[in-house]
């Protein structure tokens, strides 16, 4: 074969690979909106994501069935370093799933705290008023005579947990964590649980029930693993030092900006509110969750390896629960 005829047929070749990938791609797209789900993310030739504010493993359970019915290859990989709840692979293809509400500055959870401030900030304008968060799902949570605010979420020194402390005007300072609606993590626990994470990985290990390759410069683990956390470690996980001793609350919300006053109460309606360890029960029990996440290369584990602190929500049937 000449030079030119060739580089003709590498010429064709590569652009049956285009209109193949294009043609896979379109249909993995045409499968995700047909589910109601036309906000997607592009992240490659190969992979997008899809963004939802709904429960990310609920949705990835219903691309993974839908998919398969045109795919039958497909499955969802976990471990997939798409997000930390996985991705749906059919081959070099990957379908992700991620919070619509949390791209740029939101990824943080500041756009939420901000609205939060600007809410508080409006209300004290108005003079000292009692703040009453009314929750839809238990109980409400009163503060009375508010008139300041301050912004405690870079104050994390001594497992700190507050994001905003409400101040009263006879000086009483009442922490208050928040929590986006929706959101399964309570904290990376990378620092607080890393030393019985490993010991818990050895263990496994051991007994055969998991398996610990080297994949480069880390390592992989199969499955992910994950034990309940005792009441004390729930405490710290969720309270922290300062919440329960302040004698605030964790509140559940994605805010709005909406308020209305009554009789001189500014009330802010919220999905949840946990002021003790009672509360989390549930979807809201504490478990940590030991995975794979490749740019952990620094891990106290294992490189490659790093746990979170995360709602039972969070742990789904491939995960080996251990006690």
């Amino acid at each position: 074969m000449n030079q030119s005829k060739e580089h003709f047929v590498i010429k064709r070749f590569k652009s049956y690979l285009a209109e193949q990938t294009m043609d896979i791609r379109k249909e993995l797209e045409d499968i995700v909106i047909g589910m109601g789900y036309p906000n997607i993310k592009n992240k490659s030739s190969f992979r997008f994501q899809v963004l939802t504010d709904e429960n990310r493993i609920n949705v990835l359970q219903k691309l993974e069935i839908a998919i398969k019915m045109k795919f039958p290859e497909a499955h969802w990989d976990e471990n997939a370093s798409e997000s930390s709840v996985g991705a749906i692979v059919i081959g070099r293809y990957m379908v992700g799933v991620a919070p619509a509400k949390s791209q740029g500055k939101a990824s943080a959870g500041l756009d939420n705290e901000h609205t939060l401030f600007n809410m508080i900030r409006e209300i004290n304008n108005q003079g000292p008023m009692d703040i009453l968060f009314k929750s839809k799902e238990s109980k409400d949570f009163l503060v009375k005579d508010v008139v300041s605010f301050r912004d405690a979420g870079r104050d994390t020194k001594g497992r700190k947990k507050a994001d905003i402390v409400l101040i009263t005007s006879t000086g009483v300072e009442v922490p208050i964590s928040l929590k986006k609606d929706k959101a399964e993590m309570w904290e990376s626990a990378d620092s607080y649980w890393a030393k019985e994470a490993k010991r818990i990985v050895d263990e496994q290990v051991k007994k055969g029930n998991i398996s610990l390759t080297d994949k480069g410069n880390v390592k992989y683990m199969t499955p992910n693993v994950a034990k309940k956390a005792n009441s004390s470690e729930a405490k710290n996980v969720v309270f922290g030092e300062d919440i329960i001793k302040g004698k605030g609350c964790v509140i559940e919300k994605t805010f709005s900006g909406s308020y209305k006053i009554e009789d001189n109460v500014a009330i802010i309606e919220v999905t949840n509110i946990i002021t003790s360890l009672s509360d989390l029960k549930g979807n809201n029990e504490v478990w940590f969750l030991i995975r794979n996440d490749s740019s952990r290369k620094g891990s106290k584990i294992y490189p490659g390896i790093r746990v979170l602190a995360v709602k039972k929500s969070r742990i789904n049937k491939r995960v080996l629960q251990v006690r």
